[in-house]
């Protein structure tokens, strides 16, 4: 089964949550946009279209749908 790249951390020091590359255990950079600050339901759509997208561009869809 293939590992999903990203996740959604809650931050530690603020009440928003990250959406983290597994990769590198930083936040995502999405398109100049560090996704560090985001509200739970914000952060969990995020993490969602990366996957999808990350799962598309590695060809796992078909493999596991």
């Amino acid at each position: 089964m293939a590992h999903l790249r990203y996740h959604v951390t809650k931050n530690s020091t603020d009440p928003y949550w990250s959406v983290e590359d597994i990769f590198t255990g930083w936040p995502v950079d999405f398109h100049g946009v560090i996704l560090d600050t985001l509200q739970p339901d914000e952060a969990d759509r995020m993490v969602d279209v990366l996957n999808l997208g990350d799962m598309t561009k590695r060809d796992l869809l078909h493999r596991y749908g």
